[in-house]
C-alpha cells in the first residue's frame, strides 16, 4: 500500500522529465488488449527491486541518469546512435561507432556506480548476426513474397516450446 502511494505521488512528477526513448512500464503504455503495463521484471542481483508496484518507475527513474547524460554530451549525433531503453535494459543503435558508443555507455555507468552486465552486453554486426531484445531476435529476415534478405524482428521462441519441440521430435 506504501508503494501504491508513493507511485500515485512520484510517477507524475518524473513522468514530466523522462526522455522519448524510455519505453518500460510508462503510464500510457498499454498491451494489445489495451490494458496498463504494470509488472515487475525478472529476478535482478542489482538494480531497482524486482516485483513491487514501485519497481517499473524506480527501473525508469534509475535510467533516465544514464539517458539524460547520453543527451546531454550530445552522443547521439557525435557517434550516430540511437539508444532504445526498457526499464533497465537497453540496445544502442549505430553505424561504425559500436566500440566507442560501448566505451561512452561504461563510462556513463561508471560514474552511476553501475557497469554493463557482460553477459547480456556484446558488439553486434546485425546482418551477418543477430541478437534478442525484449523478446524479439533482430537481424537478417527473408521476405515471403520474394525471398530477399532484409533487416527485421521476429518473436523468440521460448525454451520450454524449443524443449518441448525437441523432446517430440525425438520421440517421432
Amino acid at each position: 500500500m506504501v508503494q501504491t502511494a508513493a507511485l500515485l505521488v512520484l510517477e507524475p512528477i518524473f513522468e514530466a522529465d523522462f526522455t522519448e526513448n524510455a519505453y518500460g512500464y510508462r503510464p500510457e503504455e498499454k498491451d494489445d488488449q489495451g490494458r496498463s503495463q504494470r509488472t515487475g521484471g525478472k529476478d535482478h542481483h542489482q538494480g531497482t527491486p524486482q516485483g513491487g508496484v514501485i519497481s517499473p518507475l524506480l527501473a525508469n527513474i534509475h535510467m533516465r541518469r544514464f539517458l539524460r547524460a547520453w543527451n546531454e554530451w550530445e552522443l547521439g549525433p557525435k557517434l550516430q546512435t540511437h539508444v532504445v531503453n526498457y526499464a533497465e535494459d537497453f540496445v544502442i543503435l549505430c553505424r561504425g561507432t559500436a566500440a566507442r558508443a560501448r566505451q561512452y555507455a561504461e563510462r556513463i555507468l561508471t560514474k552511476m556506480r553501475r557497469r554493463l552486465n557482460p553477459e547480456k552486453t556484446r558488439l553486434c554486426r546485425t546482418g551477418p548476426e543477430s541478437f534478442d531484445f525484449l523478446g524479439y531476435t533482430f537481424g537478417t529476415c527473408y521476405a515471403v513474397r520474394n525471398g530477399k534478405p532484409f533487416l527485421g524482428a521476429k518473436r523468440v521462441m521460448s525454451r520450454n516450446l524449443l524443449t518441448l519441440e525437441e523432446a517430440t521430435r525425438r520421440h517421432l
